[in-house]
């Protein structure tokens, strides 16, 4: 055994002192607890010497932090001789305060009984310092993850809940329950309504950790109400550094409203608002949809397309409100005759579509053609309307009658309007002859359009004669179409056409210029004037600027009120009968003469007759054909006739071609007829030369 000598024991117990003053804070007590000694480091952090120290008892550095019991259960420790651990907060000579991990060692004597104390202390300020910030960030996280109105929580890695924020535990019912340590299925399976969710959420938290990355998703939260909330979850996976789960952050927020906001905002794309049947943009997806598997499978299929006949009527008579109730059981009609399986929509007004696919064969379709026919023309009750309505449906068949969407439609509306034009109330199936009918109703739609900027129509006149004197006093004005290729196009051709398109607007302004202007001219010839019946469309008629635009024209082509008649339907007036009454007030202030044209043939309310200023009424030639043939006819006729003489108006029969017509209407008291009994529709100068002459005689009359 090696001694050391005395200068190297000197040398090594100085090179533990400078560690322990470096590194440990080291005081030595008496059994009263005063201080006898302490090291450098005592000093340097207590900012006290050692003859300051020395003498005095710990509470020189008190802070005044630890209550007195603190301190009690510390002397009775090192008292009974045993080892005292803990930490303890300590002031310094200028009031700054710092923590010491402190450790006391009693010195025993020969009696066992202390008699001095070592107090090892470590500098431990830095580190509760951070604690106390970390302390303080976690509490700031918490009453800010608490205050999101999001759904926040922390699992382990077996899926077990450890904290739930505020919103969490609101959302499942968790507060006052011990739900740490506990996984979804075992919060949420004792209802089982909602343990189907709890094991969905489980197998997601699974996938999160077996993808090992950040997750999002759409989760379903089912409430013990029955409620099932839908969340936008963002999933966290936490895993140790040795590769094993630690945790799972989860944060979801309620899209429950969004969603909704969303199913409805598809709705109303997909969806008419009026019948909650899909609309045209659902009926082209699922047609293009139809297109791409029949091409696969080699699949006939179907497409009929419905609209209501005189359906405007409807409209234009009781008013929309009615019109739409019509539509809504038209659709519920069609509804209840299609098969399972077939795809029914909208189209827009009173066109609906359906799509028809998996039958026999064509028999089948024409069968529930026939069906819809036969149901739709049985009356349907509509608040205290019996109303009598029928369908028109045009048919045609993938692929023979078209290969894409654009094809089948377009000979589907083809083969409506084949059934329209064959009387109603009835189905066609698309073929090649109406097909070539189509192109010629396109045709005559695009020439349409340019014979307005080509001044390709002209005006005939039909003379309106006194029956008893033979003598002209008024005509009505007629539009003609002279192609230059086609040339004479009937109107039946093409004004329900402009109806249809919206052209009507544009042609009836030309009629009422052009028959101003050629009035003018004969004013100028020095021709007898006599009144000119023009007629008016019902939407030009109801338009605000309508009694602004014939003013002006009287006033342009200098005429009297009196020298032009308007003759209107019933449709112009019955759907805003307050704005027609306006209109008609105005048009007699000005001279100009109302008629109404075609009375018989629709609602046909007396009470119009006293409602409206109006001058002239016009039997419609519907009646005049049958005048001769059927009693009620009579009837009907000479109750018309006598009614609007006893309210002053006067009477025009339209039509009359026969002499024995024309005897009918006399005897009746008709006294102003118009047909071809007396003269057909003539151009200008024909016309010009009959009203010189003045008078006309009867056809077959010398």
């Amino acid at each position: 055994m090696r001694f050391l000598t005395l200068e190297q024991s000197i040398k090594r117990y100085k090179e533990i002192e400078f560690a322990l003053n470096a590194s440990t804070i080291l005081a030595i007590t008496d059994e009263r607890g005063m201080i006898t000694d302490v090291n450098d480091a005592f000093c340097r952090i207590s900012q006290y010497s050692r003859e300051e120290l020395v003498g005095q008892s710990h509470r020189i550095i008190n802070s005044g932090h630890h209550p007195p019991v603190f301190f009690q259960a510390l002397w009775e420790t090192i008292r009974s001789g045993s080892l005292w651990e803990g930490e303890v907060k300590n002031r310094a000579k200028d009031g700054s305060c710092y923590w010491v991990k402190t450790t006391i060692v009693p010195l025993l004597n020969e009696e066992g009984k202390p008699y001095q104390y070592i107090s090892i202390r470590t500098d431990i300020s830095e580190q509760k310092r951070m604690k106390e910030q970390l302390r303080e960030s976690e509490q700031s996280l918490s009453t800010l993850i608490d205050a999101i109105p999001d759904f926040v929580c922390f699992k382990d890695g077996r899926g077990a809940w450890i904290k739930a924020n505020e919103y969490a535990q609101t959302l499942y019912e968790l507060k006052g329950l011990d739900y740490q340590g506990k996984t979804d299925l075992e919060i949420m399976g004792h209802d089982p309504l909602r343990s189907e969710p709890a094991l969905l959420c489980m197998e997601s938290d699974e996938e999160t950790w077996n993808r090992r990355e950040t997750v999002r998703s759409e989760e379903v939260i089912p409430l013990s109400t029955g409620e099932n909330l839908i969340f936008d979850v963002i999933k966290v996976p936490v895993f140790r550094s040795n590769g094993d789960r630690k945790g799972l952050v989860v944060v979801g927020r309620d899209i429950t409203e969004r969603k909704k906001v969303e199913r409805l905002n598809e709705y109303l794309a997909y969806s008419d608002p009026l019948t909650h049947v899909p609309n045209r943009r659902f009926f082209e997806e699922t047609l293009d949809e139809m297109l791409q598997v029949a091409a696969d499978t080699n699949e006939e299929f179907a497409v009929l397309y419905l609209d209501l006949d005189r359906f405007k009527y409807v409209n234009d008579t009781l008013g929309h409100a009615i019109g739409d109730k019509l539509l809504q059981s038209f659709c519920h009609i069609i509804l209840q005759c299609k098969r399972e399986g077939d795809f029914m929509a909208r189209m827009g007004g009173d066109e609906f579509t359906l799509l028809v696919k998996g039958y026999k064969d064509r028999v089948e379709v024409k069968a529930l053609a026939e069906k819809l026919i036969h149901r739709i023309k049985e009356p349907i009750i509509v608040e205290e309307y019996e109303l009598f309505v029928t369908t028109s449906i045009g048919i045609c068949f993938y692929p023979s009658d078209g290969e894409d969407a654009q094809s089948l439609m377009k000979n589907a509306d083809a083969a409506l309007h084949q059934a329209k034009e064959e009387g109603k109330n009835k189905f066609c199936i698309f073929n090649s002859e109406i097909n070539k009918k189509a192109r010629k109703t396109f045709s005559v739609e695009k020439e349409l359009r340019r014979a307005l900027n080509h001044n390709e129509f002209l005006i005939y006149y039909q003379p309106r004669v006194n029956i008893h004197s033979g003598k002209i006093i008024g005509a009505e004005a007629l539009i003609r179409w002279n192609h230059p290729e086609w040339g004479m196009v009937s109107p039946g051709e093409f004004i329900p056409l402009s109806e249809e398109t919206g052209l009507i607007i544009p042609i009836g302004e030309w009629i009422i210029r052009e028959v101003c202007r050629q009035v003018k001219d004969w004013k100028a010839q020095g021709l007898p004037l006599i009144p000119i019946s023009i007629n008016i469309s019902a939407k030009r008629f109801m338009q605000r600027d309508f009694i602004t635009e014939i003013k002006q024209l009287l006033d342009d082509y200098d005429l009297d009120g009196p020298q032009l008649e308007l003759e209107v339907t019933e449709t112009s007036f019955i759907s805003n009968p307050l704005a027609a009454q306006t209109t008609m007030t105005k048009l007699d202030e000005l001279g100009v003469k109302v008629a109404l044209d075609d009375f018989g043939t629709g609602y046909s309310s007396l009470s119009y007759l006293t409602q409206f200023k109006l001058h002239t009424l016009k039997i419609d030639r519907s009646f005049i054909q049958d005048l001769s043939k059927d009693d009620k006819v009579r009837v009907i006729t000479t109750s018309i006739i006598q009614i609007a003489k006893g309210l002053g108006m006067e009477i025009v029969a339209e039509g009359v071609e026969t002499e024995e017509q024309l005897v009918l209407l006399e005897q009746y008291g008709c006294e102003q007829v118009q047909g071809f009994i007396y003269s057909k529709p003539v151009p200008v100068d024909e016309f010009e030369q009959l009203i010189t002459e003045g008078r006309l005689q009867p056809l077959g009359r010398s």
